[in-house]
């Protein structure tokens, strides 16, 4: 995981508000982080949104945890199976 991490931050614009974003949402929710680790696209877009738009990341932050079970494929927090 912090191989794409790292390659993540190091296409982003703003890598150091994006590290700043990260770290934050480590240290005030561990349980958000490893969502959102854990959801590439989520990930992705904790690590874009800071380096391109402090309004627009403090507008989506509460979402977050919402936006990776839903991008992770985990609605309701359980693994959805295909069909």
């Amino acid at each position: 995981m912090a191989a794409a991490v790292e390659a993540l931050l190091a296409a982003a614009p703003d890598p150091e508000s994006s590290r700043a974003f990260l770290n934050r949402i480590r240290s005030e929710s561990p349980l958000a982080f490893e969502r959102v680790a854990k959801s590439p696209m989520a990930l992705r877009c904790a690590v874009s949104l800071p380096s391109y738009s402090r309004f627009l990341l403090e507008s989506v932050r509460p979402r977050l945890i919402e936006m990776a079970q839903r991008l992770g494929g985990e609605p309701n927090g359980a693994q959805q199976t295909a069909r």
